[in-house]
């Protein structure tokens, strides 16, 4: 019982990361993502654009691989990717490569809460699993009542840094 709270509780952590890096844009535009990258006109607009359109593509895809591999391997897999692709964001260093790397973040991301609401369903009953999943979805709340603040604790660690606080 204790390991199953547990890895309830990294999921649910695991998806407070994950939907405060998607919405993570909007607070390095205020920190000079578009200055920093040449960033003109609708350039901003279009990749807010793709993280999404690539979260789209790859939702029904990814839950047609939850019925061919184990569930906790897939995740696993596909949250090592979100990482990588999440860290090189960080080394962008024109538009073109932030619209990939946003682009690539979407798809990523779009398997992990199908993926989840999966593992779920086999590790609850019927009558546990309507309240887990609502546990579950308070930490997209989490995030973003907090997702602000870690914004700006990251911009203020970061500025008297060689490093733009938005990478």
């Amino acid at each position: 019982m204790f390991i199953i709270i547990s890895l309830t509780a990294l999921q649910i952590i695991m998806y407070i990361m994950n939907y405060i890096d998607r919405n993570a844009l909007p607070q390095a535009r205020l920190q000079g993502l578009e200055k920093d990258l040449g960033m003109k006109g609708v350039d901003y607009n279009i990749v807010l654009s793709l993280t999404f359109i690539g979260y789209i593509l790859m939702q029904i895809p990814s839950n047609l691989l939850l019925g061919y591999f184990r569930p906790s391997l897939y995740l696993s897999t596909v949250m090592v990717g979100w990482g990588i692709v999440s860290a090189c964001t960080g080394a962008t260093q024109n538009f073109s490569g932030i619209a990939a790397c946003r682009f690539f973040l979407g798809i990523s991301e779009a398997p992990f809460f199908a993926g989840v609401a999966f593992l779920f369903s086999g590790w609850y009953t019927r009558k546990e699993l309507g309240k887990r999943l609502g546990i579950f979805f308070c930490g997209a709340m989490i995030s973003g009542a907090f997702g602000g603040l870690f914004a700006a604790g990251i911009a203020a660690a970061f500025k008297h840094n060689h490093i733009h606080s938005w990478r």
